[in-house]
């Protein structure tokens, strides 16, 4: 319970500060070009690409999260968060940040669960499940301009947890600009 509501008193807000500034993720909008990005997020980047620019340690609420943004023709087409995931609570954060995101995007169009394993004890303990690698967690949902994907899942006892954020293909990012993502 407590999770939940660290989860929903801290990460809400910055979900949703996208949505009441009128922007596709965080504080940026898609199409936009890498400098854009950069005077959006108000701080220097860890690190520039030809095609990414990557954040470490932005603090959402009491989380450090890593961010990086992907672009195409250095115009915005990808965004992934990384939360930290610990192995003995993953399962549960996974819940936490599904219950966020439906507040922000609505109901999840899937939601899967894959087991790897017929391994009793490991079913009974979802979050050694997932960083053993014998489960993966995901969800996909749409709002009017983005797609967003959840997933959780491990490997070699390592635990990933990401956001991956996409323009919706039918969204035009510019209106003179005829490139599809």
């Amino acid at each position: 319970m407590r999770h939940l509501f660290i989860i929903t008193f801290l990460v809400l807000p910055w979900l949703n500060s996208a949505q009441t500034e009128n922007y596709d993720v965080r504080s940026v909008r898609w199409g936009m070009t890498k400098d854009e990005v950069i005077k959006a997020e108000g701080a220097a980047p860890s690190e520039i690409t030809a095609n990414s620019v990557h954040y470490v340690n932005v603090d959402m609420g009491k989380l450090l999260v890593r961010v990086a943004y992907t672009f195409v023709n250095n115009q915005l087409s990808r965004v992934d968060v990384i939360l930290p995931a610990g192995s003995q609570t993953s399962s549960r954060n996974f819940d936490e940040t599904e219950a966020v995101l439906k507040q922000k995007y609505g109901n999840a169009s899937e939601l899967t669960a894959i087991w790897a394993t017929e391994n009793k004890k490991l079913k009974s303990d979802s979050s050694a499940a997932v960083s053993a690698g014998a489960l993966a967690r995901n969800s996909n949902r749409t709002n009017a301009r983005t797609s967003v994907y959840h997933t959780l899942y491990g490997r070699n006892g390592t635990t990933i947890h990401q956001l991956i954020y996409r323009p919706r293909v039918d969204v035009k990012v510019k209106s003179d600009n005829s490139l599809k993502f």
